[in-house]
């Protein structure tokens, strides 16, 4: 397995999720709203 496999497998963990990142978002919006 080519290196940069691993490397880019490595940097999908350390970063959280595009699912994470959103649910952050919309939290923020709403207390940002109230």
């Amino acid at each position: 397995m080519p290196n940069w496999v691993e490397t880019v497998e490595t940097a999908m963990e350390d970063c959280p999720s595009a699912e994470e990142l959103e649910r952050e978002r919309l939290e923020k919006e709403k207390l940002e709203d109230e």
